[in-house]
C-alpha cells in the first residue's frame, strides 16, 4: 500500500507541475480542430445531406491518426520527460528516497491519462456534433465499434511513448523524440494504405 501511495504522489506532483504549463492549452487543438473540420464538411457541404455515422465518425479517427496525434504526443512526452533534465531539476530529484524506474512510471501514467482524456473528448465531441446534424439512425453497435477503435488509438498512441520517453532522456532534448517518431510514422504511412 505505500508503494500505491508513492505512485500516486508522483503522479498528482507531476499533473501539478503540468497544470503551470503552456503546452497543455494545445491539448484541445487534438480534438477540436479534426472535429470541427469533419462537421463544416458535412455541415456546408450539398454532398453529405445526412451523416452517415460509420463515415461521420471514421474521419475524425483517419486525421487524428494522420495528422495530428502521433506528432503532438510526441512533443508532449518529449516536454515532460526532458523538461527536468533542461532545468537541471533532475539532481533534486534522485536526492528523494523514491527510486527513478518509479518517477519514469509515474510519468508514464500521466501521459496514459492525458492521451485517453484527449482522444476520448474527441469521441464525445464527435458524437455530439454529429446529433446537431441531420442524421442516420445511432445504433449501439457504431457506438460500441467506435468506442473500440478509439481504445486502440489510446493503446497505439501510448506504445510510442516509452520510446519517445528513451530518446528525450537520454539526449535531454525535446527536438530528437519528435523528429525520430515523425520521421518513423512518415516512412510507414504510405505502405500501410498502399497495401
Amino acid at each position: 500500500m505505500p508503494k500505491l501511495f508513492e505512485l500516486y504522489n508522483i503522479v498528482s506532483t507531476e499533473i501539478q507541475k503540468l497544470k503551470n504549463c503552456k503546452i497543455l492549452w494545445a491539448i484541445p487543438t487534438i480534438f477540436l480542430i479534426p472535429n470541427f473540420l469533419v462537421f463544416i464538411i458535412y455541415a456546408i457541404n450539398p454532398k453529405y445531406p445526412i451523416v452517415v455515422w460509420n463515415d461521420y465518425l471514421l474521419t475524425p479517427v483517419m486525421l487524428i491518426n494522420l495528422l495530428v496525434g502521433i506528432g503532438f504526443f510526441a512533443l508532449l512526452t518529449g516536454f515532460i520527460f526532458s523538461r527536468e533534465y533542461q532545468e537541471h531539476m533532475i539532481n533534486n530529484l534522485f536526492t528523494y528516497p523514491i527510486r527513478r524506474s518509479d518517477f519514469f512510471v509515474g510519468k508514464l501514467i500521466v501521459m496514459f491519462l492525458i492521451i485517453s482524456v484527449t482522444l476520448f473528448s474527441s469521441f464525445v465531441l464527435s458524437l455530439l456534433s454529429g446529433v446537431i446534424l441531420k442524421h442516420e439512425a445511432l445504433t449501439n453497435v457504431v457506438v460500441i465499434k467506435y468506442l473500440k477503435a478509439y481504445m486502440l488509438m489510446v493503446i497505439m498512441h501510448f506504445a510510442l511513448v516509452p520510446i519517445v520517453a528513451q530518446l528525450s532522456i537520454s539526449k535531454r532534448n525535446i527536438i530528437p523524440p519528435i523528429i525520430g517518431v515523425c520521421q518513423v510514422s512518415c516512412r510507414l504511412t504510405p505502405k500501410l494504405y498502399i497495401s
